[in-house]
C-alpha cells in the first residue's frame, strides 16, 4: 500500500474533501482528522529528484505549493521537522 492510498483509506470517512499534493505522495508523512501531512524537505528534494536546483525547489515551493494552501481548511498541511532544519 502507497502512502497516498494508506491516507485515502484513513480519510475517506473522516474529511473526504482532504485534498492531496499531485505528484508528492513520498512526502506524506502522517494525517490528521481532515489534512494529509506532508514533509517540506521531501517536497524539496522531490523537486531536486526532478531536475530543479536547490534554490529553484525552494522558490517553486514557497510560490507554487506554499503560497496556494495557506489557510485553507482541507488543504495539505505541511510541517518542518526539527530533522529538517
Amino acid at each position: 500500500m502507497t502512502r497516498r492510498e494508506w491516507a485515502e483509506e484513513y480519510l475517506e470517512e473522516l474529511s473526504p474533501a482532504a485534498l492531496f499534493l499531485d505528484g508528492y505522495d513520498e512526502a506524506i508523512i502522517g494525517i490528521t482528522d481532515s489534512q494529509v501531512v506532508y514533509s517540506e524537505r521531501a517536497i524539496i528534494d522531490t523537486l531536486i529528484s526532478e531536475g530543479c536546483s536547490e534554490e529553484d525547489a525552494w522558490d517553486h515551493y514557497g510560490f507554487n505549493i506554499q503560497g496556494s494552501i495557506q489557510d485553507q481548511t482541507d488543504y495539505p498541511l505541511i510541517i518542518r521537522t526539527v530533522e529538517e532544519d
